[in-house]
């Protein structure tokens, strides 16, 4: 039987506050901890952190709040024992591929699961490997490195998202285009934003209407799906999310736009789930959506729901270890004195 993690909640606004130490309503009004319970080992992690993030290489990075200002992360294992801690959020990354980026002395680098430097600090800024690339800031600029620390790719871009399918978005003089591992444009920077590959195919703003403006092309960079969208997200299993705002006349004749939410389209662009919700979350298998006024459900993708909760609480599964994670909020108000 698959094997089962399941994350607890509870409601922190701000995402730095612990009254596990201090008094939280002696500076705000609403805040929530996070937990674990892992059902592979029968085990609960009580709700203490600020921040929980997923298991990925056996590691999760978790931070506590230990005054009113300041959160301290660590790496922890699913004993609940911490492998390396006493560090801020922003020094520290979420393993992949057996490594994780790591600040040290102003300068971030790449530790291995032994915690070792595995590349010394010497960059601005460190994103995650994908493809056994991973993209860097030196001197203002974003390139790309592979596990040894090498350059592949110098850093000449004024944004990078990581390698998917053989691609990279990257972003020079304001508009984004896509390049190869060997750095060379593939699709010429035209787009106001893009996102990464998937399925072969991949999101991008060809106009900055706040209603519109989304559309898919293929590796060619030719428009695959033309349809217009508010928002859009990857494609997984033949599907995506797309959020849908119709252009309408009114009775005058004049254009109005009527938002229609969030539903899914095949790589047609046919409309396979209608826009009715506030979001949907692809996760792979299956599809986490928010109702209007509240409340998700888990539904397959022709729409069956396969489970709903009430407003207040969420569902989620990991995307990268495919095990169900359940979460649970409680919000919590502080009454004055």
């Amino acid at each position: 039987m698959e094997s089962k993690n399941i994350l607890i909640f509870f409601c922190f606004v701000f995402l730095a506050s612990s009254c596990a130490h201090y008094d939280p309503c002696s500076y705000r009004k609403e805040y929530f901890l996070y937990g674990y319970e892992i059902e592979e080992t029968k085990t609960s992690i009580e709700p203490k952190f600020t921040y929980a993030g997923d298991f990925i290489d056996g590691l999760a990075l978790v931070c506590e709040s230990k005054n009113k200002q300041d959160d301290t992360c660590a790496f922890m294992d699913k004993t609940g024992r911490y492998v390396l801690s006493g560090f801020a959020l922003r020094d520290g990354g979420a393993f992949s591929e057996g490594m994780a980026s790591f600040k040290k002395d102003g300068k971030f680098g790449y530790i291995d699961r032994k915690l070792n430097f595995v590349i010394a600090p010497q960059f601005e800024f460190a994103s995650p490997f994908y493809g056994g690339l991973a993209a860097v800031r030196l001197n203002r600029k974003w390139g790309y490195i592979e596990k040894t620390g090498r350059l592949i790719i110098p850093p000449q871009f004024d944004w990078a998202y990581r390698f998917s399918e053989g691609l990279a978005a990257v972003q020079v003089g304001g508009k984004y285009g896509y390049v190869d591992k060997t750095g060379k444009f593939i699709i010429s920077p035209q787009f106001f934003r893009a996102e990464s590959f998937s399925e072969g195919l991949a999101g991008v703003q060809i106009s900055q209407d706040w209603d519109r403006g989304w559309v898919f092309i293929d590796k060619t960079g030719r428009v695959a799906i033309s349809r217009q969208f508010k928002e859009v997200q990857a494609f997984r299993y033949g599907r995506a999310p797309v959020n849908i705002v119709d252009r309408v006349k009114d009775h005058f004749g004049k254009e109005t736009v009527q938002p229609r939410g969030w539903g899914l389209i095949d790589k047609t662009g046919k409309i396979v789930l209608e826009p009715q919700y506030t979001y949907i979350y692809d996760d792979g298998s299956v599809v986490r959506v928010t109702y209007p006024g509240g409340g998700e459900a888990i539904i397959d993708r022709q729409g069956k729901v396969l489970k709903k909760v009430d407003a207040g609480y969420t569902i989620t599964f990991d995307p990268v270890l495919s095990k169900e994670y359940t979460i649970t909020s409680q919000e919590y108000r502080c009454v004055s004195r």
